[in-house]
């Protein structure tokens, strides 16, 4: 039987405590190298500007990016299911860290950026919080997170990458990452559920498989 988002929220591949407990803004096991590019780097001549990261973890890479930008205009919110938040945060004005559910957080937007590093693999509805995110971005701004297209379940794979480009978004096959602006559309499939075990991807950490029609 497939789960809803409601159950998913109690189940213990979801609601990992280790998930992004350890990786940094800058470094070897960083957003900088999971993502491609600085995210507080990229933010420069767009400031003031206002950064959302989905499935935060510990949000220690937002803790070290809040303390390097003190003054500079950039706001830094952070989401995450488990509000395991590791120490600092709140030193920092232009910082916020919300425990909530990534589909059921009440955000206004718009935002510069939106990333989600290896925190898709976690979610139900993948594509339904894709929109969800991109709808709230500004006018020149981008989201960019991490998806393996081996979770998403009753759509050929060469049919579901037709129409994320025809819906506006783009996919990197090597670095399993998607990236969408404020005009990327949701897709025309209808999300049925999840299953939380047997679902690797390509981390080979134990994911949520989400299935379409």
């Amino acid at each position: 039987m497939l789960l809803d988002d409601n159950s998913l929220t109690r189940s213990s591949v979801v609601a990992n405590s280790t998930m992004n407990r350890e990786r940094g803004l800058l470094g070897a096991n960083s957003y900088a190298k999971d993502l491609g590019f600085a995210p507080l780097v990229w933010l420069e001549g767009r400031r003031p500007a206002r950064w959302l990261d989905l499935c935060c973890g510990s949000g220690r890479a937002l803790i070290e990016a809040a303390g390097l930008c003190i003054g500079q205009g950039i706001e830094i919110v952070g989401v995450d299911l488990v509000g395991l938040f590791a120490d600092g945060g709140d030193d920092f004005p232009h910082l916020r860290l919300i425990e909530s559910p990534v589909g059921e957080c009440a955000l206004e937007g718009p935002f510069e950026l939106i990333t989600c590093v290896h925190g898709l693999h976690y979610l139900g509805d993948k594509l339904g919080t894709l929109a969800q995110y991109a709808a709230l971005l500004s006018e020149t701004g981008r989201l960019v997170g991490h998806l393996d297209l081996v979770n998403i379940q009753g759509v050929e794979r060469r049919r579901l990458l037709a129409l994320l480009r025809k819906h506006g978004w783009r996919y990197d096959t090597r670095r399993h990452l998607i990236e969408g602006t404020v005009q990327s559309q949701p897709l025309p499939l209808r999300y049925l559920g999840a299953l939380d075990h047997d679902a690797p991807n390509f981390t080979g950490q134990p994911g949520v498989n989400s299935f379409y029609e």
